[in-house]
């Protein structure tokens, strides 16, 4: 996933096959990214020409990845100020040439939507930053890990299934 020549390679063998874009999945907690180089590398690369979205891994990261709670390394806060911090830091990927994008809008994923407790809130943040940013408002997305709820719920615009913790 740090290997320019590999992820070049991976995107003319997915192109082959008719993917058209890759989801980097990466962890933000109040500022502070994880797992976001591929991401940068990937985005940086002219030489990749196949789109590609985030999903926000929006949990605590323990020691094992199961969903759950146990021997958490860094917790994962939600305040008001956090919300405007995450869409600020994730601009630079918005406003990448190769940000996929659904009826020109930039798709973002959130793998657990229901884990933040105002969500609501978080998305009003969310599209005024990007509406004040000339950005186009973006098409929330929510999976159906360990819950699936209606995406209207959370304000969102569609909910994908998201293996193997599908309800």
């Amino acid at each position: 996933l740090t290997s320019d020549n590999i992820m070049i390679q991976q995107s003319n063998l997915a192109q082959n096959y008719g993917i058209d874009a890759f989801c980097f999945s990466f962890y933000w907690f109040e500022g502070k990214f994880l797992l976001d180089k591929p991401i940068k590398n990937f985005a940086n690369n002219d030489k990749i020409n196949t789109k590609f979205c985030l999903c926000w891994a929006n949990e605590n990261w323990t020691r094992s990845w199961d969903g759950l709670d146990h021997d958490i390394l860094i917790e994962q806060k939600y305040t008001k100020s956090n919300a405007l911090e995450f869409i600020k830091s994730i601009k630079i990927y918005l406003d990448n040439k190769k940000y996929l994008t659904f009826n020109g809008r930039p798709v973002l994923l959130v793998y657990r939507p229901s884990s933040i407790p105002d969500i609501k809130s978080y998305v009003k943040v969310w599209r005024n930053f990007c509406k004040n940013n000339n950005i186009s408002d973006p098409y929330l997305v929510s999976t159906s890990s360990f819950i699936s709820k209606n995406p209207n719920d959370y304000n969102f615009d569609a909910e994908v299934e998201f293996p193997p913790n599908n309800s």
